[in-house]
């Protein structure tokens, strides 16, 4: 435990673990994720990072959050707007405002939506790595950098069939408050 290589560590946890009783969760693993990690197992530099999903505390259970589902629909919502108007503006920093019609925060109608937390079930991720997209690039061009893993949620790309509920609410009150 005292020397420096992390590859002397890496050896004796997974000689001496005990991975029924030291456990938090598990998740799949893609193929290349599964290639990369054996490949830089006896790589003293290659710290093995893996970005997690949002999980909470308790038990470990990951969970997409209420302000992510709602910014995802505000996006689309906003796009969708925006597209069948032709919105324009000088300014990008208007741009919402002009596409939902109000001035200032106070009006934004997103200030209403309320979205609770989605708990996922326990098979409902995956370790994969990330691939770096770049629309200018040609197919053959490959980025070069570092590799990065993340946990992720299964998709309907992974023919995957993942659900989870949430609670939306609408405060209908709220707008004619005086703030």
């Amino acid at each position: 435990m005292n020397a420096d290589n992390p590859l002397i560590l890496r050896k004796f946890i997974t000689d001496n673990i005990d991975l029924n009783k030291f456990t938090l969760f598990v998740s799949d693993a893609s193929e290349p994720f599964a290639e990369a990690y054996e490949h830089n197992l006896k790589n003293p530099r290659n710290q093995l990072l893996v970005n997690l999903m949002t999980r909470t505390g308790a038990d470990y259970r990951p969970y997409l959050p209420g302000s992510s589902i709602k910014g995802a629909i505000r996006t689309a919502i906003v796009s969708c707007l925006a597209n069948e108007n032709r919105v324009s503006v000088e300014n990008p920093k208007y741009f919402e405002n002009k596409v939902l019609g109000h001035t200032d925060g106070k009006q934004d109608p997103f200030r209403c939506v309320k979205i609770s937390d989605a708990f996922l079930p326990n098979n409902a991720t995956i370790i994969d790595k990330v691939e770096i997209f770049k629309p200018d690039a040609t197919q053959d061009s490959n980025p070069v950098g570092i590799q990065m893993f993340y946990e992720q949620c299964f998709s309907m790309l992974d023919k995957e069939d993942i659900s989870t509920t949430t609670l939306m609410t609408i405060d209908d009150i709220l707008p004619t408050k005086a703030t």
